[in-house]
């Protein structure tokens, strides 16, 4: 994973619901070295996020069978939490395509 905050080239990125999200400046929770949310970072995670969890294998993007209850988490942590504190640098939709939103690059 090139985006996990071990690779000096590379920023920490971490990714709910398919946007991307520079969280360099939460580097004390996501970074290598950082918190408890270290297993998120370089992934989508938005199954960890909307089941409150800090398994390494909840940290996929899948969310099938999540309750309902927990997709609203989901949707807080995305609404509120990453988009007024992190900058959103892409969106990658469903079909595995990679938008540029204008705030970064995809190279």
């Amino acid at each position: 994973m090139l985006y996990n905050g071990k690779h000096a080239a590379h920023p920490l990125l971490i990714s709910i619901k398919g946007r991307i999200l520079d969280v360099r400046e939460g580097a004390e929770f996501y970074g290598p070295d950082g918190g408890a949310y270290k297993m998120m970072a370089g992934r989508d995670a938005s199954r960890a996020f909307a089941m409150m969890s800090l398994k390494v294998e909840d940290a996929i993007p899948d969310v099938s069978g999540v309750p309902s209850e927990h997709l609203k988490i989901l949707d807080d942590w995305c609404a509120c939490t990453f988009t007024l504190r992190y900058r959103s640098y892409f969106w990658k939709s469903q079909t595995g395509g990679v938008h540029v939103n204008g705030a970064g690059t995809t190279s």
